[in-house]
């Protein structure tokens, strides 16, 4: 079987299960536009805790996105996400962000059906 074979048949008969048992619904937003929403799926949180020595604490939450490539649609263009967007899923905020280490916020997968998306949240909260 090809690659392209391989991924014809992945897309077609994987994606749909895959997207039913642990998809959730987002949409991505720029400034000013936002996609319609679509079905995504997503890795854990990781949550980094920064500020011991100062009295506010600091969590980074990490995770990626899968995006469909089809569902990326912003204003009638197919979009890259990139620094600048947000994936919004339910009332969390999500921002597109490029790692350390790497060399940018997206890239597509190896079936080149989505998007794989880094995105961070920043949560801070004083302590007294």
């Amino acid at each position: 079987m090809t690659k392209n074979a391989f991924a014809e048949s992945f897309n077609s008969l994987s994606i749909p299960l895959l997207n039913e048992n642990f998809g959730v619904l987002v949409t991505l937003v720029t400034e000013t536009l936002e996609s319609e929403a679509f079905t995504a799926r997503r890795s854990a949180r990781f949550t980094i805790g920064m500020g011991a020595e100062i009295p506010v604490d600091i969590r980074v939450e990490t995770r990626e996105y899968l995006l469909p490539v089809a569902g990326c649609v912003i204003a009638g263009d197919t979009v890259r996400p990139n620094v600048g967007m947000w994936v919004i899923e339910g009332g969390e905020r999500w921002e597109v962000f490029v790692p350390d280490g790497a060399t940018q916020a997206s890239e597509l997968s190896s079936t080149e059906s989505d998007w794989i998306t880094q995105v961070r949240r920043i949560k801070d909260e004083h302590r007294c």
